[in-house]
C-alpha cells in the first residue's frame, strides 16, 4: 500500500465533491473508486475486482444459493424491508387513508410547534430500531408538516436526531445485541477464564453505561429545547424564513414532490384506515422480532432482553412488513378504496419511490466497508490520536476519536466496534489492576464506554455517508446535503457540551468522587452548556435580521 496518509483521501474527497456538486451518489462512486485504487496500489485490474467483490458481498448474492443462508441475510432484508415500506406508503396514499389522517391531524395540530412535538412523540414509539424509526416517522409526518409549512429539512432533522439516541437509551432495541456482543468479544463476561479482562455481565455493563451516554441525552433534550423554545439559526432559520415568506419548503430550491401526492383525494376513508396499517406494522414487526429471537412466550427459551441477541432484526422487520402489506391490501380491496387491478401499478410505484434510495444505500455500505475493513481507517486514526494519556482524559479523548471515525466511515456500529476493543484494555493497563478485574476496581469503565458509544452516534450525525441520515432525508423528502448541514448545526453544540461533560466526569472520578455524583454533576453541566449555546445562536440569528 502507498503512504499511510493516503487512506484519508477517499472520505475527504467524498465530502468535498458532495458539498460542491450536491450529488451524494456521484461523490460516493468517486469515493469507492479512489478507495479501491489506494487499496490496490492504483492497479486498475485489482481495483475493478475489489469493487465487484464488494458489491457482491454487500448485496449478499451468495446467500441466494440456499434457503437457510437466505434467511440469515441482513442487508438483503434491510433492502426488502424498505421496498415493503415504499409499497405500503404508496397504497396508503392511493387508498385515501393518508388524506383522512392528514385531515384528522390538521384539525388537532394548529401550529408548527404542535406538529413538531407530535413528530418527536411518534419517534418514541419506534425506538425498537433506528432504521424503522427514520423511515416510518418521516413518511407518516410529511403530509402533516407540509400543511403547516414546516420545512422538509426540519422534519428530516426531527426524524434523524431521535432515531439512534432512542434506540441506544432504551435497552430493548436492535442495538442491544451488537453492543453486548462487542463487550463480550472484548473480554467482559460474568464467567471467568483466561481471556476475560473484566468480570461483569455484558448486558449489565451496558445497562450501567446508559447514564453516561451524555451525547444521546443532550441531543435529545436539545431537540426538545429547539422545538419548545422556537430556536432557529443557520440553515434551519433560512429554510423556515423561506417557508413562511414564500411557501417553499426547500429553502428556495426546486421542490421535491411527494410521491403520489396527486392521488390523495378525499373519499370514504377514515382515520382507522390509516391507523390500522401503521399499528399492524408496528405490532407484527415486534411480534416477528420476539418470535425469531425465541421469546419464551412463543415456545422459546429466551427472555425479553436476550431476544435481541438471537433475532435477525432485518429479517423480522421484512416479515412483519410483508404480512402487513398482504393484510392491508386485502382490507383496502374489501373496503373498495383500491382496486385489485391497480395493484401491479401501485407495487411498481412503491418500488420506484425507494429505488434511488436503495442504490445510494448500497453505495454507502460499499464505501464504508472498504474504509473500515480494507483501508482500516479507524485503526489508523485511533493509533495516531491515542498515545500516552492521563486516565482522567480517557473519556474525552475516546469521545473525540469516536466522533472523528464515525464521521468518516458513516456508521456508529463500526466506530464503537473498533474502539471498544482498544479502549477497555487500555483502561485496564492504565488502571494497573490484575485481570480479570472487578468493575468496582475500574470506575472509569462506564464513562469510557459511554464516551465511545456517544461519540459514535455523534459522528453518524455529522456524516454525509451515514445510511441512517440518508434514510431520514428520503422519508422526509428533503435534500440530503441540506439535512447533513442542518443536523451538523444541531450536533456540534451537543458535541461540545458532551465533550465538556466527559472531561468533567473523568476528572471527578479520577479524584475518587462518587460515580453517581460525578454523573449528575457532569450531565447537568453538559445540558446547561448546550442550552446556553443554542440560546446564544438564537439571539445572534434574531439580531442579524434587524
Amino acid at each position: 500500500m502507498q503512504a499511510e496518509y493516503l487512506i484519508l483521501i477517499p472520505p475527504i474527497l467524498v465530502l468535498i465533491i458532495a458539498f460542491l456538486t450536491k450529488n451524494i451518489r456521484n461523490s460516493l462512486i468517486v469515493g469507492i473508486i479512489s478507495a479501491s485504487l489506494i487499496l490496490n496500489n492504483f492497479c486498475i485490474g485489482g481495483t475493478l475486482k475489489t469493487i465487484i467483490d464488494k458489491l457482491i458481498k454487500i448485496m449478499e448474492i451468495k446467500n441466494l444459493a440456499s434457503w437457510t443462508s437466505f434467511w440469515s441475510s441482513n442487508n438483503i432484508f434491510t433492502l426488502l424491508f424498505l421496498l415493503m415500506l415504499g409499497i405500503i406508503i404508496t397504497i396508503l396514499e392511493h387508498s385515501g387513508s393518508a388524506f383522512a389522517y392528514g385531515k384528522y391531524i390538521k384539525q388537532r395540530l394548529h401550529s408548527a410547534k404542535s406538529a413538531e412535538c407530535a413528530s418527536l412523540l411518534l419517534s418514541l414509539f419506534f425506538f425498537i430500531d433506528d432504521y424503522f424509526s427514520s423511515i416510518t416517522v418521516g413518511s407518516v409526518m410529511q403530509p402533516v408538516t407540509d400543511r403547516l409549512q414546516i420545512p422538509r429539512v426540519k422534519l428530516g432533522l426531527l426524524v434523524n436526531t431521535f432515531a439512534a439516541p432512542m434506540a441506544i437509551i432504551i435497552p430493548i432495541s436492535s442495538w442491544v445485541s451488537p453492543i453486548s456482543g462487542q463487550l463480550l468479544q472484548t473480554g467482559i463476561s460474568a464467567v471467568s477464564d483466561e481471556k476475560i479482562i473484566v468480570l461483569c455481565d455484558p448486558f449489565f455493563t451496558y445497562l450501567k453505561t446508559i447514564p453516561f451516554l451524555f451525547y444521546a441525552f443532550i441531543i435529545t433534550l436539545s431537540l426538545w429545547f429547539i422545538v419548545l423554545r422556537r430556536i432557529s439559526y443557520g440553515i434551519l432559520a433560512k429554510h423556515e424564513n423561506c417557508a413562511q415568506s414564500s411557501g417553499n419548503l426547500f429553502g428556495g430550491k426546486e421542490p421535491i414532490a411527494r410521491a403520489n401526492q396527486s392521488n390523495q383525494i378525499e373519499n370514504h376513508s377514515t382515520l382507522f384506515d390509516f391507523v390500522f396499517p401503521i399499528g399492524l406494522l408496528i405490532s407484527l414487526s415486534i411480534f416477528e422480532i420476539l418470535r425469531d429471537g425465541g421469546f419464551f412466550l412463543f415456545g422459546g427459551q429466551h427472555g425479553l432482553i436476550e431476544v435481541f441477541a438471537y433475532s435477525n432484526i432485518a429479517a423480522a422487520l421484512f416479515r412483519g412488513s410483508l404480512i402487513t402489506l398482504i393484510i392491508t391490501t386485502t382490507y383496502f380491496i374489501t373496503r373498495k378504496t383500491i382496486k385489485i387491478t391497480a395493484m401491479p401499478r401501485l407495487v411498481f410505484e412503491g418500488v420506484k419511490v425507494m429505488f434511488s434510495s436503495l442504490v445510494i444505500l448500497i453505495l454507502i455500505w460499499t464505501f464504508s466497508n472498504i474504509l473500515r475493513f480494507d483501508l482500516q481507517i479507524g485503526q489508523f486514526i485511533a493509533q495516531n490520536l491515542l498515545g500516552s494519556i492521563s486516565i482522567s482524559l480517557l473519556p474525552l479523548i475516546f469521545f473525540a476519536t469516536a466522533v472523528t471515525i464515525a464521521t468518516l466511515i458513516g456508521t456508529a456500529w463500526g466506530s464503537f466496534g473498533l474502539l471498544i476493543p482498544i479502549g477497555v484494555p487500555m483502561l485496564i493497563t492504565l488502571s494497573q489492576v490484575s485481570t480479570p478485574a472487578d468493575q468496582s476496581q475500574i470506575p472509569m469503565l462506564f464513562p469510557l464506554l459511554g464516551a465511545i458509544i456517544s461519540g459514535s452516534i455523534a459522528g453518524s450525525h455529522m456524516s454525509p455517508i451515514s445510511d441512517l441520515m440518508f434514510m431520514s432525508s428520503t422519508s422526509s423528502g428533503c435534500y440530503h446535503l441540506d439535512l447533513v448541514k442542518a443536523q451538523s448545526s444541531v450536533a456540534i453544540p451537543a458535541i461540545i457540551s458532551a465533550a465538556a461533560a466527559f472531561l468533567l466526569v473523568g476528572f471527578c472520578i479520577q479524584q475518587n468522587c462518587e460515580t453517581w455524583g460525578s454523573f449528575i454533576i457532569s450531565i447537568l453541566v453538559g445540558i446547561a452548556l448546550n442550552f446556553a449555546i443554542l440560546s446564544c445562536l438564537n439571539i445572534i440569528n434574531k439580531r442579524s435580521k434587524k
